[in-house]
């Protein structure tokens, strides 16, 4: 759960707060946090649109940026893949961040920060 939520580089008693709303754990499993109707209807909205079928309904004006996860390697192939199309269909402009999960926000708020000051 650690690697999923965020990786090593800012680990914090508050983060780890945090952390927890993200996931139940039970028996030492760990499950998503979303109950009953609102997971129904976030995987229902997955199974009709496709992220990447989407993509081509997007504006052609915008300027769009994907600040890209590094952690945990091994899901490298599938971001690259995953982000590659993004890029292909909108244009879009992927960068990637070292060591920082999909919650990057939290592993290298700076980052984001700069890129957000940068474009507004």
């Amino acid at each position: 759960m650690d690697v999923a939520v965020f990786g090593d580089s800012r680990r914090t008693p508050l983060l780890m707060t945090a952390a927890k709303d993200l996931a139940l754990v039970k028996d030492g499993r760990y499950y998503w946090h979303a109950r009953g109707k609102t997971a129904g209807n976030i995987i229902r909205g997955m199974h009709k649109d496709e992220t990447e079928d989407i993509y081509e309904n997007l504006p052609n004006n915008l300027n769009i940026l994907l600040l890209h996860a590094t952690l945990p390697k091994s899901q490298d192939a599938y971001r690259d893949l995953t982000s590659g199309i993004l890029e292909q269909k909108t244009g879009a402009t992927v960068k990637l961040v070292p060591n920082v999960s999909h919650m990057l926000h939290w592993d290298n708020p700076e980052v984001v920060i700069k890129e957000i000051k940068e474009r507004w």
